[in-house]
């Protein structure tokens, strides 16, 4: 039997520590509680099946995004150059194996000298991965025999050095210093706000949690509830569309501090603005000039719909504009607010959109109740 304890007895324990229900843990609690019992608890545990081997401890890891440097081969290019140009065109087919010392590199395209040339080359790949596969950018040997050879200088050029894979000890530390730094970010707003915090490019960032956007051709999708996926779309701080190289440089830094998102899991997009307009009917004081009234309400609207301020995934009901009609000075009741749209209520919003107000003055119709109905309701 078993003494290692599972996740649920595991949040149990981390509320009992807290001094909370474990029903009353927020979504940072838990997913902290939950690093730290797979980053932690679990490859230190005292019992054999539990024990990861590497595969095991990758595949752990990789719930919470956190994807470990992977092998790879070193690249470069085999240069000869001959004595003398040469008389014909000489091709030396791939693949052929090319010696440095005691490592082999494998050619992947054909090396040609033209008639009357004396230089030529063809990329090589490694065939021991990582850092002690990666050869000098120096003398080598090609190994096949073949008479134009003779007396050719042979090097080794443009080396793209092979990268060790990550160790389970590396793993381990490297996961554990994410869990632990107070600085790591958990929960979407932490992500936003380090975003809006950071990048001084960026006006604002709606984070939306266990959501996927994907921009293909100039169009966007998303897919959601999608657990394990966030999604970020910015506004630059000139309220407009970051610049691909900003996007890029978002997402590069957010990868470096987050602890629950990996590459595949962390979606960063441009923002996309959506104008939100309509029309309003009101009752004033009488005697107010309308005029003045009606662009009182128009910048109060548009004020309102503000990307600075709008919370991150919240759409747009009319009702919401009732209040702030309401609030402006010499307005005596709101009579009606009709949304532009299908829905005449509520506009929604994508995932990918932020509201921008583009109500006008003459979108606000208002009732003076000291001037007289020019059509009068009539009963007979």
């Amino acid at each position: 039997m078993s003494v290692v304890i599972d996740q649920e007895a595991w949040l149990a324990y981390y509320a009992e520590r807290l001094g909370v229900d474990a029903i009353s843990l927020g979504e940072r609690d838990i997913r902290l509680a939950l690093a730290l019992y797979h980053g932690v608890y679990l490859p230190t545990a005292a019992t054999v099946e539990y024990r990861a081997n590497e595969l095991d401890l990758r595949q752990r890891y990789a719930e919470f995004g956190f994807v470990p440097n992977v092998p790879t081969f070193a690249t470069g290019r085999i240069k000869v150059v001959l004595r003398n140009a040469a008389t014909t065109t000489y091709n030396l087919n791939a693949p052929f194996v090319v010696r440095q010392g005691d490592l082999s590199f494998l050619a992947t395209e054909p090396l040609i000298i033209p008639a009357g040339q004396v230089e030529g080359s063809a990329a090589i790949v490694a065939q021991m991965q990582g850092e002690a596969g990666t050869p000098q950018e120096a003398a080598a040997q090609i190994t096949t025999s073949v008479a134009w050879l003779r007396g050719a200088a042979q090097t080794i050029t443009d080396v793209v050095a092979g990268r060790d894979g990550g160790t389970s000890e590396e793993i381990r530390a490297e996961f554990r210093a994410f869990a632990f730094n107070p600085q790591a970010l958990v929960r979407a707003e932490d992500h936003a706000a380090h975003v809006e915090s950071t990048h001084s490019f960026i006006g604002r960032a709606y984070a939306h949690a266990r959501t996927r956007i994907t921009v293909a051709g100039g169009g966007y999708n998303a897919v959601s509830p999608i657990e394990g996926h966030l999604s970020l779309a910015l506004i630059s701080s000139n309220g407009g569309q970051p610049t691909d190289d900003q996007v890029e440089a978002v997402k590069a830094d957010l990868l470096r501090h987050t602890v629950p998102y990996g590459e595949e899991a962390l979606h960063v997009v441009k923002a996309v603005p959506r104008t939100i307009t309509g029309t309003v009917t009101a009752t004033i004081e009488p005697g107010v000039d309308q005029e003045d009234l009606q662009a009182l309400i128009a910048d109060a609207l548009n004020d309102f719909i503000d990307w600075r301020t709008w919370p991150a995934g919240r759409h747009v009901h009319a009702g919401d504009m009732w209040r702030v009609i309401n609030a402006v000075e010499n307005v005596r009741y709101v009579n009606a607010v009709v949304l532009a749209g299908s829905n005449r209520d509520v506009t929604t919003l994508q995932p990918w959109q932020f509201p921008v107000g583009g109500f006008s003055p003459s979108d606000i119709s208002l009732i003076d109740p000291s001037v007289p109905d020019p059509n009068p309701m009539s009963f007979a």
